[in-house]
């Protein structure tokens, strides 16, 4: 293993990069907070190699699994929340997540099949040898909604901000420093794919109100899922910004006009036909997901419309009564 020496980021707050074997970035960051002589972690990762990585981060800040009061998982992705179980099974620990993605902790629900973005046969044959199961074990969970407060001793506070978008009950946590843990949520030099469908109608559209939410936090310091703690928040949240919002508008340009339409999958052809080589009917897969999410959102803002199944996508010349554009998505509430 490639293992990086933990850091103490701040008074308290360790940063513990942890190796993900079967992960693009192939490392996710686990932070330790102290907590009245113990530790509560902020995600976990996946798997064995996962937790012998964490094992040797925690001996290299002078603590081992035994320290380990409680874990906070930004979301049920499997790289950050693998491993959970693992960890409560060797510690007794307490597991938190919000409400919304509960569902990641158990077997993987059925899924309605590539065929509806208008896939050829045979994707989701490819995908799942190409992926396997996702499923992450079922720990005894400690359901966190918006705005609570996390069990933390020490005189420090650390308060859940729900940011749907990469997932439908994505957390970060606002720590009482000013620091703010942000999962997948933004990133330095990583654009996560908005392709998991489940934040109710519109996944883009609560993701860019998320974006809003946690910029207008003025976090003095960024502790991301991957890559470096950053400290200029706002320069972070615009850059993830308008990178989303280019992305809508090259999707937008390549959904044609007039009768006919063109599918999900289509589209996502589309974006891919200047590339040098084609992609993998994986990486199509992956990228189709992402693409209908932001069709959904264009359908709400009067700009694309469907019809048929699998739907079939044109530009909307004038709203029609179910396509009437909106102000914006709804602030992040309960689910």
């Amino acid at each position: 293993m490639n293992e990086e020496a933990p850091a103490e980021v701040l008074p308290g707050i360790w940063h513990l990069p942890v190796v993900v074997e079967r992960n693009v970035p192939p490392t996710v960051n686990v932070y330790a907070i102290e907590s009245g002589g113990r530790l509560l972690l902020v995600d976990v990762g996946w798997d064995e190699t996962s937790g012998r990585s964490l094992e040797a981060g925690l001996r290299g800040i002078g603590a081992g699994l035994d320290d380990i009061e409680g874990v906070v998982l930004t979301h049920g992705h499997p790289d950050h929340a693998g491993l959970a179980s693992w960890v409560q099974e060797r510690t007794g620990c307490w597991v938190g997540v919000h409400p919304a993605d509960r569902r990641r902790f158990g077997p993987p629900p059925d899924a309605p099949g590539m065929a509806r973005l208008g896939a050829p046969p045979g994707v989701d044959e490819a995908l799942a040898r190409k992926f396997g199961s996702v499923e992450v074990g079922v720990p005894r969970l400690t359901l966190l909604d918006d705005g609570a407060e996390v069990p933390v001793r020490g005189g420090r506070s650390l308060k859940t901000v729900w940011t749907p978008g990469h997932s439908p009950g994505h957390l970060c946590l606002l720590d009482s420093s000013g620091a703010l843990f942000t999962g997948d949520h933004v990133l330095p030099g990583i654009r996560p794919r908005l392709n998991e469908a489940g934040t109710g109608a519109d996944p883009v559209g609560a993701y860019f109100e998320s974006l809003r939410r946690t910029r207008g936090l003025r976090a003095a310091l960024i502790l991301p899922g991957h890559g470096s703690p950053t400290a200029d928040a706002a320069a972070l949240h615009d850059d993830v910004r308008r990178h989303y919002e280019a992305r809508g508008r090259r999707i937008l340009a390549a959904v044609p006009r007039g009768p006919g339409g063109m599918t999900a999958w289509d589209v996502a052809g589309v974006l891919a036909a200047d590339r040098e080589t084609a992609p993998s009917l994986t990486a199509q897969a992956l990228a189709a997901t992402e693409v209908v999410n932001f069709l959904h959102h264009l359908r709400r803002t009067g700009e694309v419309r469907s019809e048929g199944d699998p739907a079939r996508w044109s530009r909307a010349t004038s709203p029609s009564p179910t396509d009437q554009p909106v102000a914006g998505a709804a602030a992040p509430g309960k689910p």
